[in-house]
């Protein structure tokens, strides 16, 4: 459960804050993005977080946020009405999953302090990581011999010299039993306002096989993170997400009347199956081989990117788009537009009724219409 990557700044009299991934997370994975603002307020955390508590007292505002990688974040932005501060954000590897248990401490706030405790969060999974983010209102003022309590670790520290610069303080432990954790941040600096908090995420548990199974008429998210082999059934009415990361194989079977998103990066193999009355987008990585069959009667976008075979059917009657590489089967039977970027040398495709668009440069190509 260790991090992968991490990017850290500081900013000045700024009404926005943002850093860059050095590289895309893999999909699936944790992230986590800490904020702290001295004589400023925090107005809009990064789009598509989920904020896991805040600081909305003292001279200091603070925020943190996670996110199960959708494989496709760069830039992470927040904004704010202004103030000196730090950011933080990272990506851990795929051992965690599932909505976090948070606690905070916001009790010394505005009060001058040279310790404050994240509060206790009670860990409902046998195993996990914890990470406590804590912050100061003058980061100058808390940074001399930092210590944290109970097995934690310093992963980050973070301010700018001067009056009202906040830091970002970002700690993580490993737990193997549920129970109740919690970790003290402590300087001998003459200390300043103050923020605590802790996340627990539950471990990965599975590593052999993976079935996951949903019905929602609402927004539904699924990560399945199973290092063997990942399943995936879904029946929803409205918005529905899911992110398969199986090592060795993924299976995804969706049927909506509504927004599906589908994100399936097998190494080995990928297979998609989704019937549809309305917008579907999947993504399928496998380095082996991905197959995908999709029946939609709106807009369905596929993009297959196995590196040794892709085959795609599709039954539609609206816009379909298709990108797949290194060898490619496609049948269709679409009414409307059919756009297909294919980067293989050999590509053959079997097409419904009216307009098309091929797109095949140097490729020898076999039409049957």
């Amino acid at each position: 459960m260790a991090i992968v990557q991490q990017s850290n700044t500081t900013f000045g009299s700024a009404t926005s804050a943002s850093r860059t991934f050095a590289s895309t997370p893999t999909a699936g994975r944790l992230l986590i993005c800490a904020v702290s603002v001295g004589a400023g307020t925090i107005t809009a955390g990064p789009a598509g977080w989920t904020e896991l508590s805040a600081l909305t007292t003292g001279n200091m505002r603070a925020a943190w946020w996670y996110k199960y990688a959708a494989g496709d974040e760069s830039v992470v932005s927040v904004s704010m009405s202004s103030g000196f501060g730090s950011m933080s954000i990272a990506e851990y590897d795929d051992a965690v999953s599932g909505p976090p248990v948070v606690a905070e401490n916001e009790a010394s706030a505005s009060t001058v302090v040279t310790s404050i405790a994240s509060g206790t969060a009670a860990a409902t999974a046998a195993s996990g990581l914890a990470i406590s983010f804590f912050a100061a209102d003058n980061g100058n003022n808390a940074d001399g011999s930092r210590t944290y309590s109970n097995g934690f670790t310093e992963r980050t520290f973070q301010y700018a010299a001067g009056s009202d610069r906040a830091s970002v303080g970002i700690a993580t432990r490993t737990f193997s039993a549920a129970g109740s954790y919690s970790c003290t941040f402590g300087v001998t600096d003459t200390g300043d306002e103050m923020y605590g908090a802790i996340a627990l995420f539950g471990a990965s548990t599975t590593i052999s096989t993976a079935s996951v199974a949903v019905s929602g008429s609402a927004s539904v998210g699924v990560v399945s993170q199973a290092r063997a082999t990942s399943s995936v059934e879904v029946s929803g009415s409205a918005t529905v997400a899911t992110v398969a990361q199986a090592r060795m194989a993924a299976a995804i079977d969706i049927s909506g009347s509504s927004a599906v998103a589908v994100s399936a990066l097998s190494r080995i193999a990928a297979s998609l199956v989704v019937a549809g009355s309305s917008t579907i987008g999947s993504t399928l990585t496998a380095r082996a081989i991905a197959s995908a069959a999709v029946t939609g009667t709106a807009a369905v976008a596929i993009s297959v990117i196995g590196r040794v075979n892709a085959s795609l059917a599709i039954q539609g009657s609206g816009t379909i788009a298709f990108v797949g590489s290194n060898g490619a089967a496609v049948v269709l039977t679409p009414s409307q537009i059919v756009e297909i970027r294919l980067a293989a040398r050999t590509a053959t495709v079997a097409l419904g009724t009216r307009e098309f668009t091929l797109n095949l440069p140097n490729r020898q190509v076999s039409l049957t219409l």
